[in-house]
C-alpha cells in the first residue's frame, strides 16, 4: 500500500553484494538458534512436545551442515588474502575486552561495562545468546590479528580476506548490546540500593512501577557515560581518519582534480562504452560520479577478467598487435583513463601498458585535468555508440 509502512526483511543483495557480511550474520545468528532450541524443549511436554523438540534439533544440524558447506566454498582465494597478523594474542584479548580496536586506545567505560558482564555471566545473570554472540565476534578478531598459524586462521577468517580491520568493525557492534545490559543491570542495583538505605524514596515512587525520578537520572548518567566514552578510541579514529577523508592533491585514492574528472565523463564517454583504468589510483569510482564503468572497478586481481589485463599489460602496442584491436571491439572498451597521482597504500605500478599512455601513438587525449587525463582509442576505429554520438 503507498504510504503504508513497509516490512523489514533481509535482503538477499547483501549475499551478493557483501557475501562476507552475510557469512557473519549466519555465524552471528548460532548462539540465537541454540538457546532457542534448548529453552523450547524446556517449554514442552509429552509425546508431542519431544517430536517437535527433535523437529528443531534436526532443523539446527540442517543449519550447521549447510553453514559449513557454504563457509568452505564462500571465500576468497588464499592469495587474495595477504593480510597478516598485527599483534599478539593478549593485546587482541584487551581490545576487545576495551573496546579499542586496532590500537584505537582504550575506552574505560567499555572496559568496566564489560567486566560487569563478565562477572554477571559468571553468575548466569546474563543473556546466553548475548553472550555466544559476543565471543564468536571476539575470537574472530583475535585470530585475524593475532593467530600464528596461517593454515588456521585462513580457514576460519579467509572469508573476511583475513582482514583484522574487518572483523575489528564487527565487534563493537556487539559490545554495544553487552554494554547497555550491564548499565542496565548497574543502574537497577543501584536503584534499589537505595531504596533499601533510604526508604523515603520509595513514597516519592523511585520503584520499578513508576519512575519518573528514575528515568530522569537515567537519562543524565547516560549522557554523561556517553560523553566519557568519546575520549581515547573514538577521538583517536577521527584523528587517524580525516587525513584520508580531506580533498587535496595529494590524496591516498582520489584527488580533487581526479574527481573533477570523473564527474565530466558522461560529457565525453558514451553509455555502455567502458573504459581502461588502474583500479588502485582511484578510476574505479568513474561509476559512482558519472555512471561509465572501468574493465576493472575492483582491487581484487583474482576478479579481474584475463582480457582486461591483457589490454592494461599490453596497451602499448594497441596499434601493432590485431588481438588487442579484437579484444576492444568485443569488450567495447574505447577509453583509457590515466591518474598520474598516488595509488592507494603505494600500490606498485602493475600494469606496463598504461605507463606510457601519454606518449601511445593509437591514443587521443580527449580531456584532462592537473594530472587527471582521458584518452581515447583511436587505434582500433570507432565504437558504433562512439561514432552515434559524434565522439
Amino acid at each position: 500500500m503507498a504510504g503504508g509502512p513497509r516490512h523489514h526483511r533481509l535482503d538477499p543483495a547483501i549475499a551478493l553484494a557483501h557475501p562476507s557480511t552475510f557469512m557473519a550474520l549466519l555465524l552471528l545468528a548460532l548462539p540465537v538458534f541454540v538457546v532457542a532450541v534448548v529453552r523450547y524443549r524446556r517449554i514442552l511436554a509429552g509425546r508431542t512436545g519431544a517430536v517437535r523438540y527433535w523437529v528443531q534439533v534436526a532443523l539446527l544440524v540442517a543449519y550447521l551442515v549447510v553453514g559449513v558447506a557454504v563457509w568452505i566454498r564462500v571465500r576468497p582465494s588464499i592469495e587474495a588474502s595477504g593480510w597478516n597478523t598485527v599483534q599478539t594474542m593478549s593485546q587482541a584479548i584487551g581490545q576487545v575486552l576495551t573496546g579499542g580496536m586496532m590500537g584505537q586506545g582504550p575506552s574505560w567505560i567499555v572496559f568496566a561495562l564489560t567486566l560487569v558482564a563478565v562477572g554477571l555471566a559468571m553468575r548466569r545473570q546474563f543473556s546466553q545468546w548475548v553472550l555466544g554472540v559476543y565471543v564468536i565476534a571476539g575470537v574472530l578478531f583475535v585470530v585475524v590479528s593475532a593467530l600464528r598459524k596461517p593454515e588456521l586462521r585462513h580457514f576460519i577468517t579467509g572469508i573476511w580476506y583475513n582482514d583484522p580491520n574487518r572483523l575489528a568493525s564487527l565487534v563493537p557492534v556487539v559490545a554495544v548490546v553487552v554494554c547497555t545490559i550491564s548499565a542496565t543491570w548497574l543502574f537497577l542495583r543501584t536503584r534499589d540500593a537505595l531504596v533499601e538505605r533510604r526508604p523515603e524514596l520509595a513514597r516519592h515512587k523511585f520503584t520499578r512501577e513508576s519512575t519518573p525520578a528514575a528515568a530522569g537520572i537515567a537519562f543524565v548518567v547516560a549522557v554523561a557515560m556517553a560523553l566519557v566514552g568519546q575520549y581515547s578510541s573514538v577521538n583517536y579514529a577521527v584523528a587517524a581518519g580525516t587525513p584520508d577523508y580531506q580533498p587535496r592533491g595529494e590524496a591516498p585514492l582520489l584527488s580533487p582534480d581526479e574527481e573533477a574528472l570523473l564527474k565530466r565523463l558522461d560529457q565525453h564517454v558514451p553509455p555502455g562504452v567502458k573504459m581502461i583504468g588502474d583500479p588502485w589510483n582511484g578510476s574505479g569510482f568513474s561509476y559512482a560520479f558519472s555512471g561509465r564503468r572501468t574493465l576493472t572497478p575492483h582491487l581484487n586481481e583474482g576478479s579481474m577478467p584475463p582480457e582486461a589485463k591483457t589490454l592494461m599489460n599490453d596497451l602499448s602496442r594497441i596499434g601493432e598487435d590485431p588481438a588487442l584491436c579484437a579484444l576492444v571491439r568485443e569488450l567495447n572498451v574505447y577509453y583509457v583513463l590515466d591518474f598520474d597521482g598516488r595509488v592507494l597504500w603505494d600500490h606498485p605500478k602493475a600494469y606496463p601498458g598504461l605507463e606510457t599512455v601519454e606518449f601511445n601513438r593509437g591514443l587521443v587525449l580527449v580531456d584532462r585535468q592537473g594530472w587527471a587525463s582521458l584518452y581515447r582509442i583511436t587505434a582500433c576505429g570507432e565504437s558504433p555508440a562512439v561514432s552515434a554520438n559524434g565522439r
